[in-house]
């Protein structure tokens, strides 16, 4: 087990920087002033306001608005651009706030120690509510914790079982209450699940092997050259032969994914359609459109609707709008998390959970005689940053720019300046977090795959020409400069042979990325050499790695955008939006209020402007209403501009609003400058499994 970072651009789901955990809105009554207010006294504040830099979240107020200050002041640091004009006249230390700055002298330099321990005589310069707390502590009674054995005061007990469990074999029980949520308790050494009741009592639970993967352990046989291929096909599609089993990763090969905002980079194999007929079995990560793609899988149910397809048991079904899909699958197989699936006496896999978004990503170790293939697909933290090490091959994405953020957002500091430092920031970020983290698990061959997508319909140029993403060349090149991974940029068609790659690890060719092996040797041979080398480079590439025959078209110049338009465009003119009072029936059904929160929907063309007869309204997120103006109190604000077809489509089937944000059809501006996870998580994960019933709707407005 090697250390992972935490951070990912990501998919999905982090669209906006990684995200800490959820920072729940306080429930203030109306007028609250925060702190200091009478009636909230002795209750818990709890933060709502998270930056988009790194996710550490605020309360929503603060006297004498130091929200604005604090948050402002924070985000600055990102750009190593916070102002501290406030200088320590004892030290010289600066700071950017005066009370930052009267701390520290009371903290550093005063001999005054007003706050004392109740049990003993020790004192302090602050009361610094954990301080005082470790000092109380150290004078409680001491019990042994339940894995280990080591004596800890009880305020301690919880966040050490946390460090120590690891989830999902063995309770440990510390209340006896029931339970009905669970969540992925996380630590940079181990994963934990956590669940807790309405109560907040919690229960942890264990995993036993700490590490799933090393059950049953198989030590590696010899593989013949043949015997394990893997096949790119496009996008985070592969095709793996192992042994007389074909097993195939997340098929998105025709269509669009997230309505109609990605297509596809890469041109399919010309036998992409028989290679999934040929299938034994298909593992689908997570339910976004570009890994579970309902158009392909169309395809093959349409000769093959019982091929086994297995997905992990998020909490969010992967296929929770199966039905509604017309597809006709009748072989989806639901798996727990950590538990080997046994295939044959040769193969089996293992779906691991993520850390970062339990509720709905997943990754994969497959193994073939003892030889593990690592898929981290889109997790951000893969397995709460516990995998295995030293696998044969690892794959996992690296391109970024899977999210509308920053590049659909307009007003405030969203500059075409700003957006552009920022995306290349993020992405320099996320080429390190993977570098680092391949360094660190030291797989022989690292394959990045999964974000091979380009904003190709014209409307989106914008889009296309701003959310720059990574080159996966680039990132090959980091990875060699810190480590003796062999690197594969598959191509269309390519095949790698993990039997010939694995046989002679010494071959100094085989010990660089393959895509550096042409140019570097090139440069630095003699031309009388020539013959030699390319005699040799031949039997390289040609045994380790099949390359699609010469001539093979490998970039997509044109896609059908008429069929999957005409779809969106069918619910435009639908009953349902003849009558306005579908805005309420829907927001309705979707359930989320009590949050102060208001947002104004507009339906717009192809260009973000008012859409001709379209609806432009407000919705109130506190009391869910509908408001005709915004309310008096004080509330943070968003618009939300979406175009007509995308938006109707997702109301009218009831989908979750990844179709509009990380599909970038929408344009959004807020107010002030904070992100709301709670409303965006809603509409992007927990809407109802069902849609609204539309019918029942017309009947009664008829």
């Amino acid at each position: 087990m090697g250390p992972l970072g935490c951070y990912e651009d990501a998919h999905h789901g982090a669209p906006e920087p990684p995200e800490r955990a959820p920072a729940e809105q306080s429930r203030r009554p109306s007028g609250c002033s925060g702190r200091g207010c009478r009636g909230c006294r002795g209750k818990r504040i709890q933060k709502n306001h998270a930056c988009e830099m790194c996710g550490e979240a605020f309360r929503d107020v603060y006297p004498r608005n130091r929200q604005k200050d604090r948050r402002s002041y924070h985000v600055c640091s990102h750009d190593g651009a916070v102002h501290k004009p406030y200088s320590c006249s004892h030290c010289g230390k600066s700071f950017p706030r005066r009370d930052h700055l009267n701390s520290h002298v009371r903290r550093v330099h005063s001999t005054d120690r007003p706050f004392g321990c109740e049990h003993c005589e020790a004192a302090f310069a602050t009361k610094f509510k954990d301080r005082v707390r470790v000092r109380t502590v150290r004078h409680e009674d001491k019990a042994p914790g339940h894995v280990c054995g080591k004596m800890l005061s009880s305020a301690y007990i919880s966040d050490h079982m946390k460090v120590r469990s690891q989830g999902p074999h063995h309770v440990r029980e510390l209340c006896n209450k029931g339970f009905t949520t669970a969540a992925y308790g996380l630590t940079s050494s181990c994963a934990s699940f956590v669940e807790k009741n309405e109560e907040n009592g919690l229960l942890f639970l264990e995993l036993n092997p700490p590490n799933p993967w090393d059950s049953e352990p198989r030590s590696p046989e010899d593989l013949a050259f043949g015997e394990v291929q893997i096949t790119y096909l496009t996008h985070a599609c592969m095709d793996l032969k192992l042994g007389d089993k074909r097993m195939v990763f997340d098929p998105w090969l025709i269509g669009p994914a997230f309505a109609r905002g990605w297509w596809l980079l890469h041109e399919p194999p010309s036998d992409w359609l028989e290679r999934l007929y040929q299938a034994d079995l298909i593992y689908i990560s997570h339910m976004h459109s570009d890994h579970l793609s309902y158009p392909t899988l169309k395809k093959v149910a349409g000769r093959r609707p019982d091929i086994p397809i297995y997905v992990g048991n998020t909490e969010r079904p992967v296929f929770w709008n199966l039905k509604q899909s017309g597809v006709q699958l009748t072989n989806i197989n639901v798996v727990p998390f950590g538990i080997w699936q046994q295939v044959d006496k040769n193969l089996r896999f293992m779906i691991l959970m993520d850390g970062v978004h339990p509720e709905m990503d997943t990754c994969i170790i497959v193994e073939y005689k003892g030889h593990k293939i690592l898929n981290t697909v889109d997790c951000t933290r893969p397995n709460g940053g516990r995998l295995p090490m030293k696998v044969d091959l690892m794959m996992s994405d690296f391109a970024g720019g899977a999210s509308g953020f920053p590049m659909t957002f307009s007003g405030g500091k969203f500059t075409e300046e700003w957006k552009a430092q920022f995306i290349k920031t993020e992405r320099k970020k996320l080429l390190n977090y993977k570098a680092r983290l391949v360094k660190d698990l030291q797989p022989r061959i690292y394959c990045p795959f999964a974000g091979y997508f380009v904003e190709s319909h014209p409307s989106d140029k914008y889009i296309k020409e701003t959310n720059i993403k990574n080159d996966p060349n680039e990132l090959n090149n980091l990875i060699k400069k810190n480590s003796d991974v062999l690197t594969w940029t598959p191509r269309p068609g390519a095949t790698l042979d993990l039997g010939r790659m694995l046989k002679d690890p010494t071959d100094s060719f085989k010990q660089r990325p393959l895509t550096w092996l042409c140019a570097s040797t090139l440069l630095s041979s003699d031309l009388s050499s020539m013959p030699a080398f390319f005699n040799l480079l031949a039997t390289v590439r040609c045994k380790g790695i099949i390359e699609p025959p010469e001539g093979t078209k490998i970039y997509k110049d044109s896609w059908d955008f008429g069929p999957y338009l005409r779809i969106l465009n069918a619910a435009v003119g639908d009953e349902i939006f003849r009558h306005s009072c579908w805005i309420k029936e829907y927001f309705t059904w979707a359930g989320f209020k009590d949050y102060n929160l208001v947002v104004r929907m507009i339906e717009t063309d192809e260009d973000f402007n008012h859409f001709p007869g379209g609806y432009d309204y407000l919705v109130d997120f506190l009391d869910l209403s509908f408001p005709k103006e915004r309310p008096s109190r004080e509330h943070p604000y968003e618009e939300v501009r979406s175009r007509v077809d995308v938006i109707r489509h997702v109301v009218k089937n009831g989908l979750l609003w990844d179709d509009l944000y990380i599909g970038f059809q929408t344009r959004l501006q807020r107010d002030p400058d904070i992100y709301h996870h709670l409303f965006w998580n809603h509409f992007q994960i927990k809407l109802p499994l069902t849609p609204p019933n539309w019918k029942s709707f017309l009947m009664y407005c008829g």
